[in-house]
């Protein structure tokens, strides 16, 4: 009785298993598709209040500023700029400093009571 049982359970099995394929066909064949059990909905058209409460959010959306991403090129250019900008005031900083040292007042030899130079200070000698 354990044997017809064990039998019929091997023939279910074996029938649930699917069609089987023979050696000499072609596998690259498409499978049979599965057929879905469950039908598929079809949507239905949008009622006008949602098509218009759509439209208002594409339009708060589009009102919004976006910032501009900066790509790198753009940030190399801003890099650049702010370089250059740092170099030109350096030079026109040191190119002021220039003119003002060169406006030291130089005294007339003239107006000395001696002229020369007339004592000495003796270097220290090393100990």
């Amino acid at each position: 009785m354990k044997k017809f049982f064990d039998d019929i359970k091997k023939d279910i099995k074996f029938k649930t298993a699917g069609p089987g394929k023979k050696l000499t066909e072609d596998t690259s064949s498409n499978p049979p598709v599965a057929q879905n059990s469950a039908p598929a909905k079809s949507r239905h058209a949008p009622t006008d209040g949602a098509q218009r409460a759509g439209a208002a959010a594409l339009a708060r959306i589009e009102q919004q500023p976006r910032p501009r991403l900066q790509t790198s090129q753009d940030a190399i250019r801003l890099q650049v700029k702010k370089e250059l900008e740092a170099e030109a005031s350096a030079m026109a900083s040191h190119q002021k400093l220039a003119t003002e040292g060169s406006k030291v007042p130089v005294k007339d030899p003239a107006s000395f009571s001696v002229s020369g130079c007339t004592s000495r200070v003796p270097s220290p000698e090393p100990p």
